[in-house]
């Protein structure tokens, strides 16, 4: 749980800063369901 938690911050973290936008939403849908079923 600690590490999909921290990996989900990354991506906030990421898409604010370094990782382009589209790529962190695309990223972030998959993630999400990711979650959902996890």
């Amino acid at each position: 749980m600690r590490l999909s938690k921290n990996l989900y911050t990354f991506h906030f973290n990421g898409c604010f800063t370094k990782y382009l936008c589209q790529t962190g939403k695309i990223f972030a849908a998959f993630f999400e369901k990711f979650l959902v079923a996890a």
